[in-house]
C-alpha cells in the first residue's frame, strides 16, 4: 500500500491537535457556568449517542484526508514473455527476381517469396516481432551496393503485409548486394536509440579492417543479443556492395543468427565460376558460424520447407520489460466518510427528538 499524495496525510496530526485544544476550551467554558441549577442525569443510552457524534466527525475527517491522499495497492514487479523471436526478412530485389523459370506455377521468384513470407509472417506475428529489408545494386562493384529497411521489427501484421506487397524487382537496382542486405538487417535489429550513436560509415570500414577497432567497441557497448534472427533470400551472387563475410562476422559477434536461402542463379552475375564457388564456400562457413543454416534449392516453392524449419528451430523465450500494476483504493475511505456523515446527521437530528 502506498499513497499518491502522502503529504496530505500530515493534515491528520494538526487536525487531532486542534480537536484536543477545542475540547480543552469547551471544558473551561462549562466550568464558568454557574452550577446552581440541578441537571437531571442523562440516561446511558442518550449519553452514548451524545459522545459518539463527536467521534464520528473525527472519523469522517480522517477518512476524507486518507481518500484525498489517494491510497493505492501496488503489485510486485512482474515479467511476462512469449515464445517468439525478433526476425528480419531480407529479400533480393535484383532484376533476376522477375524470372519465372524456377517456379512450378510459372510465377516470378519475387512473387513466390512474397507469398511464402506473408504466410510465415501471418503465422508468427502474434508472437514474433518481424522486420523487412531489401537489397539490390545499381552497378557492378564494391561501392554500388544498395539496401533499404522497409519496416523495423513490429508485430503489426497489417503493416508487414503492406510492406511485403510493395516489394518489386528493380526497386534497388539490377545487381545483388547480399552483404549490404545482411548489414542493414543487423542495423534494423539494433535498438533505434542505440543506432543513433553508431557512425555507420565508420562501422562498415571497421569490419573490413584488420584490427576492427571501432566495430569491437560497438560490439562491447551493445553486448550479445538473444533471439535475433536474419532470414535472407537470394537467387544470385554478390556482385555489388560489401563482401558478405564481413557483416556475417558482425552478426556472429552480436549473437545474431543468419539463415540463408539461395536459389540457383537465374541471370548473369558478372562473376567467374571460381569467384562464385569461393563466395558460396565463404557464405556457408559464415552462416554456420552465426548458428544459422544455409539452404539451397532449385525450385522456389521448396523455400516453404526453409521457413518451416526456421519456425521449428527457433522457439526461444522472449521476455519483455516488467511493469507495476496499481489499483486505487480512495473509493473505500470516501464511501466510509459518506456513510459516517449520514449516521452523524441521523444521530444529531433524529435521536435528540426521542424523549
Amino acid at each position: 500500500m502506498e499513497f499518491l499524495y502522502p503529504w496530505i496525510l500530515s493534515g491528520i496530526i494538526p487536525f487531532i491537535i486542534l480537536l484536543f485544544l477545542l475540547k480543552k476550551l469547551e471544558k473551561k467554558r462549562y466550568l464558568d457556568i454557574p452550577t446552581g441549577i440541578i441537571v437531571q442525569r442523562i440516561s446511558g443510552f442518550k449519553e452514548f449517542f451524545r459522545k459518539s457524534g463527536k467521534v464520528l466527525w473525527i472519523l469522517i475527517a480522517v477518512s476524507l484526508i486518507i481518500a484525498l491522499a489517494r491510497p493505492q495497492g501496488v503489485s510486485e514487479l512482474e515479467k511476462f514473455g512469449v515464445e517468439g523471436r525478433i526476425i528480419v526478412l531480407s529479400v533480393d530485389l535484383s532484376t533476376s527476381m522477375s524470372n519465372t523459370s524456377y517456379s512450378r506455377t510459372g510465377r516470378s521468384s519475387v512473387d513466390v517469396i512474397k507469398e511464402l513470407s506473408l504466410e510465415f509472417v501471418k503465422k508468427r506475428a502474434t508472437t514474433d516481432l518481424v522486420g523487412i529489408t531489401a537489397y539490390g545494386g545499381k552497378i557492378l562493384g564494391r561501392q554500388y551496393g544498395e539496401a533499404a529497411i522497409i519496416v523495423f521489427p513490429t508485430s503489426e501484421y497489417a503493416q508487414l503485409e503492406a510492406s511485403i506487397k510493395l516489394l518489386k524487382p528493380y526497386m534497388l537496382g539490377s545487381y545483388t548486394s547480399i552483404g549490404e542486405g545482411i548489414l542493414l538487417s543487423i542495423l534494423s535489429l539494433i535498438d533505434q536509440n542505440s543506432l543513433h550513436d553508431i557512425n555507420i560509415e565508420t562501422l562498415v570500414k571497421s569490419i573490413e579492417d584488420e584490427d576492427k577497432a571501432y566495430a569491437l567497441q560497438i560490439i562491447k557497448k551493445l553486448g550479445r543479443f538473444k533471439n535475433r534472427i536474419i532470414v535472407l533470400f537470394t537467387d544470385g551472387k554478390n556482385n555489388a556492395g560489401i563482401e558478405p563475410k564481413y557483416p556475417l562476422w558482425l552478426a556472429k559477434m552480436l549473437g545474431i543468427k543468419v539463415y540463408f536461402a539461395a536459389l540457383e542463379s537465374t541471370g548473369e552475375t558478372g562473376l567467374s565460376e571460381e569467384e562464385q564457388a569461393r563466395q558460396k564456400s565463404l557464405l556457408i562457413e559464415g552462416v554456420s558460424e552465426t548458428g544459422g543454416k544455409y539452404f539451397e534449392t532449385g525450385v522456389m516453392e521448396q523455400c516453404r520447407e526453409f521457413y518451416e524449419e526456421i519456425d521449428r528451430l527457433e522457439t526461444a523465450r522472449l521476455e519483455f520489460s516488467g511493469f507495476e500494476v496499481k489499483k486505487d483504493f480512495y473509493f473505500w475511505p470516501a464511501v466510509s466518510a459518506l456513510i459516517l456523515i449520514i449516521i452523524a446527521i441521523i444521530l444529531e437530528n433524529i435521536f435528540p427528538r426521542i424523549q
